[in-house]
């Protein structure tokens, strides 16, 4: 869950006839402890049935690279990527991270999409753009200062690209991982 210290929300809860809620909130805004926020839109229909629907659009601004794993979806992240990412990233921060999420609750992060011709309109995404990142790619390596990023998780595919880092004496390192 996103820590927050003010949540402005403009929506709704219903309750259905068949006995399950729909929630609505076409803009929230949220202000987080470590000096971030977040904006969007949100619909989870069907909630406390067996297949709860999410249509989820969201912004977040601002969000240093120390409060990173207070942001994670540990719950879908395999152990390893977690502490990979705890060990590597240090300082800078989030600029912009957007997030789309549309389909089933219970099934994210969605299956990677169906090979040419298949239709599914599932869609879990996260574009996040950081700056001022120090990663350590591996332990015993020097870590890549000032650094820009761009990530992308859409579905179960991770793309990672650096531009304009530091590393040593060498300058504008970058790379792409994906």
């Amino acid at each position: 869950p996103m820590p927050f210290d003010r949540l402005n929300a403009h929506g709704g809860l219903r309750a259905r006839e068949d006995g399950l809620w729909d929630l609505s909130s076409e803009a929230f805004h949220v202000a987080t402890p470590d000096g971030g926020s977040a904006h969007g839109d949100l619909k989870l229909t069907g909630l406390g049935g067996a297949e709860p629907f999410i249509d989820l659009t969201a912004t977040a601004e601002n969000i240093p690279a120390e409060s990173a794993p207070l942001y994670y979806p540990y719950s879908i992240m395999f152990p390893a990527l977690v502490e990979w990412l705890d060990n590597a990233l240090a300082n800078g921060q989030a600029d912009k991270a957007t997030v789309r999420v549309y389909g089933p609750a219970n099934e994210i992060p969605y299956d990677l999409p169906p090979k040419a011709g298949g239709k599914d309109d599932r869609i879990f995404r996260i574009v996040g753009d950081g700056s001022g990142v120090s990663l350590t790619y591996f332990p015993g390596i020097p870590p890549i200062d000032d650094l820009r990023a761009r990530v992308v998780f859409d579905r179960l595919a991770f793309t990672g690209e650096a531009f304009d880092g530091r590393q040593g004496e060498s300058r504008k390192v970058h790379g792409r991982v994906g």
